[in-house]
């Protein structure tokens, strides 16, 4: 969180831009996705034989605090806005796509460790994730008519509640770190999934671990396409994530397998 606040705050970096090109926006909206149904994926394998409704719980968690959609971003909107209830109101869209998602890569999962052989296994993941990726694109479309079906139930901000940026105070600077404590435990518990997984390298783990959620987050690829002039503003939220991951690779490394056994361990026999 410090990453983003310094770089606007001492390095007066400006927000960046919003809009992409169509087809450049379609790619790394494909690529957040399928990176999205793979972390996934890793979570619920994580888990272990813990019990179903414990593994939707926490997919559901993760998926939501990862994106900063489960208090987040409702938080900080009612903060700065007043209108509490026309913040949260559209949480619920992202509530119930969430859930949904939840529950097909839980069935994806489970169809998947009933296949018999690797080939059908794969299989099964494939096509779990691609139903899975036509779901959130389809969702991604018709978001916003759901989201201005429910502020019809909720007075809209009126100006005289808002709070301009430049008079951002102590309380909403509290409030941005305590709410990104919630992205930050799912960000935890996918490093757990992915050391329970994977049983390589601590150093390949960590890379991997890095790269898919900064493909999930999507923040990296649309720094690399903003290179120019508005790389910098785009990659202050890039390197927000990047900083986060590392910190959780340094910090909880000894979670990792291949740290937590002896050196002679290790050895093959």
């Amino acid at each position: 969180m410090s990453v983003h606040v310094i770089a606007q705050q001492v390095f007066h970096l400006p927000y960046p831009a919003t809009g992409l090109p169509p087809l450049l926006a379609a790619l790394i909206a494909l690529t957040r996705h399928a990176a999205l149904c793979a972390i996934s994926v890793i979570l619920v394998l994580g888990l272990g034989e813990r019990g179903g409704w414990t593994k939707l719980a926490t997919l559901f968690f993760c998926t939501a605090a990862f994106y900063e959609e489960l208090l987040r971003v409702p938080v900080m909107q009612g903060i700065v806005t007043g209108a509490w209830a026309f913040a949260f109101l559209p949480q619920a869209a992202i509530y119930a796509k969430t859930f949904v998602f939840s529950a097909m890569v839980l069935v994806t999962v489970a169809l998947a460790e009933r296949a018999g052989d690797r080939l059908r296994k794969c299989g099964t993941f494939a096509i779990g994730g691609v139903i899975a990726t036509l779901f959130l694109f389809a969702f991604g479309e018709v978001r916003p008519a759901l989201e201005q079906v429910l502020m019809q139930f909720a007075d809209p901000p009126r100006a005289e509640d808002a709070i301009r940026s430049e008079a951002y105070g102590m309380l909403i600077l509290m409030a941005a770190y305590a709410t990104y404590i919630l992205p930050s435990c799912a960000m935890y518990l996918y490093f757990r999934a992915f050391a329970e997984t994977f049983r390589g390298g601590a150093v390949a783990v960590c890379l991997l671990y890095i790269a898919l959620l900064s493909l999930a987050r999507g923040t990296l690829l649309i720094s690399l396409v903003s290179i120019g002039p508005d790389f910098l503003p785009v990659f202050q939220f890039a390197a927000q994530l990047f900083v986060a991951t590392v910190l959780i690779c340094v910090f909880f490394r000894s979670e990792l397998p291949g740290l937590m056994q002896a050196p002679e361990a290790r050895r093959p026999a």
